[in-house]
């Protein structure tokens, strides 16, 4: 049962409703971890991780089983993204960014308000592999569409 998020201190990112959820009795026995640059003000249960290289970070990423994205603004969130591009399921606040390629074929949309809700959908998921692994699967398939070589067949298709 591990959840990692990308934070930072900025008031639309999430960092409030993070620390809501990681102090809810609904999460005690999660490991849970936050990417950021920032000094972070976090439970003593959370663990913060300032990567220093690409590497680093991905590393991080690939110890979680969701990615949580709290963000109540985005325009286009690339920490999600690269989080599909592992397989990880994305929990997402539904804000504009996060909906122009997470749907819920690819991920879960939640307000996120309630964290007994949010803990159901992840148990729910934990218990059922199968479902998790679709997610998962969906995950990777849309993150292709945005890697290297899918910009270049947008791009060849549209030069045509």
């Amino acid at each position: 049962k591990s959840i990692v998020s990308v934070l930072s201190s900025h008031k639309r990112k999430g960092l409030e409703d993070f620390i809501r959820i990681a102090n809810s009795s609904e999460f005690n026995d999660y490991e849970l971890t936050v990417i950021s640059q920032e000094n972070l003000r976090l439970p003593e249960h959370v663990t913060l991780i300032k990567p220093s290289t690409d590497k680093e970070y991905l590393k991080a990423l690939l110890k979680s089983s969701f990615f949580l994205s709290l963000s109540k603004f985005e325009v286009f969130s690339l920490p999600p993204l690269e989080a599909m591009s592992l397989g990880l399921v994305v929990i997402a606040y539904p804000n504009e960014g996060i909906i122009s390629y997470c749907n819920q074929k690819n991920s879960i949309l939640s307000l996120l308000d309630d964290t007994f809700e949010l803990n159901q959908i992840i148990e729910k998921l934990l218990s059922q592999p199968d479902n998790y692994k679709k997610l998962s699967i969906e995950s990777l398939r849309t993150a292709r569409k945005y890697n290297k070589l899918g910009f270049q067949n947008k791009f060849y298709k549209l030069i045509q």
